[in-house]
């Protein structure tokens, strides 16, 4: 997705399975007590994780 604003979240969402966009998106905006309190995570990085599978051969 990348930087989009946040009022754009929901249009820009989608399931991966189904590629539907039927997603009931919230905006909270918090007021400045509440915003003090609030954790903020930064997303670091994705790892893909690639397993090799085997299948054996009938003789």
């Amino acid at each position: 997705m990348g930087d989009i604003p946040f009022w754009d979240v929901e249009r820009h969402m989608r399931c991966e399975r189904c590629k539907r966009r039927e997603f009931d998106v919230d905006i909270l905006l918090p007021s400045a007590v509440q915003g003090v309190k609030i954790r903020v995570r930064r997303l670091v990085g994705v790892r893909m994780v690639r397993r090799v599978i085997w299948r054996d051969e009938k003789e």
